[in-house]
């Protein structure tokens, strides 16, 4: 399938598409988005939030990934600007980002987007934010997280953790984890499967066991199957079958 991915402006024209990132705090004017070359009828939209990890090159394949898949996938640069040593814990709260994303979604029914079948990527402190954004937005009927941190220290800023999140998800969520990740704990991914089974939640822990993170864009001629799971968790809650939205 043909792909088209351009950047949008929502404070105003679409800009052609530029190489490199983009600096500055402005939450949504800077969108990355892709979606299938032509198409008719309003397709599922994706949020992708990713963090300084992800790459260009990163990015835009998911994105054109998950438009071949039939998806239109939006890509905010929430956290362009903030490159420092903590650079995924600068001074957006939480509040600030979900209201981002709440944007984003209704921008995207403009688009093309069909905001009854809304799902979320997330990779990274992106993923941190899928896992929130699941308790926050009743709209959500899915997401997947790669690499979540799932016990964080937490701030002013970033309050909440995952964990915290287990027992008020309203959509699915599926998180993938890389076994020989130091930064997250076989002990917390244990936590986290008790929590959502204590709350009755739906969601699913996969840990990859070749690799040290659980990226979706292996490197150069390797592949360790994760993306297919991304697809097919999206396949199984986002089709045409239920349209009806989530929660009130």
């Amino acid at each position: 399938m043909t792909t088209l991915i351009r950047q949008l402006n929502f404070a105003g024209q679409d800009t052609p598409l530029r190489a490199g990132r983009h600096s500055g705090n402005s939450l949504v004017s800077t969108v990355l988005m892709a979606s299938p070359e032509q198409h008719s009828e309003p397709l599922p939209i994706i949020l992708v939030v990713y963090d300084h990890l992800v790459n260009e090159e990163m990015l835009h394949a998911i994105c054109r990934q998950l438009a071949e898949a039939g998806y239109l996938a939006f890509a905010p640069a929430l956290f362009a600007g903030q490159q420092t040593e903590t650079p995924d814990a600068g001074t957006l709260t939480d509040n600030q980002i979900f209201s981002a994303l709440d944007f984003v979604a209704n921008q995207a029914v403009g688009h093309g987007g069909d905001l009854r079948r809304l799902g979320l990527t997330g990779f990274g402190q992106g993923g941190r934010i899928g896992w929130l954004y699941a308790a926050h937005n009743p709209q959500l009927r899915a997401a997947v997280v790669w690499n979540a941190p799932l016990r964080p220290a937490i701030s002013l800023q970033q309050p909440l953790t995952p964990l915290d999140a287990a027992g008020k998800l309203t959509a699915p969520v599926l998180g993938l984890y890389g076994a020989q990740d130091t930064a997250i704990t076989h002990e917390e991914i244990a936590l986290m499967r008790q929590a959502l089974k204590a709350a009755g939640q739906p969601g699913e822990l996969i840990i990859c066991p070749e690799t040290a993170s659980a990226w979706p864009v292996p490197a150069a001629g390797q592949s360790n199957g994760l993306q297919h799971q991304m697809l097919a968790w999206f396949q199984r809650y986002l089709s045409p079958a239920d349209p009806a939205p989530r929660g009130p």
